[in-house]
């Protein structure tokens, strides 16, 4: 079964440090941000996925080390 996205937020608690990435692969389109939690503004960045780039949950294994 292959997934239609996938989304990541990573913040470091001791400073406040962000980053989210939001996957999309019907479109073939990747977007990243970083920043802090103090100014709530994130610097996104749109980049285009390799072609053929298509997660399954066969994939994913542990959810929790998966990278996208």
């Amino acid at each position: 079964m292959a997934l239609i996205g996938f989304e990541y937020t990573h913040v470091r608690r001791n400073t406040g440090e962000m980053r989210q990435t939001s996957v999309n692969y019907l479109t073939g389109r990747r977007k990243d941000a970083s920043g802090n939690i103090e100014d709530d503004q994130s610097n996104w960045v749109w980049s285009d996925l390799p072609k053929g780039t298509q997660a399954t949950l066969s994939t994913i294994g542990n959810g929790f080390e998966f990278e996208g």
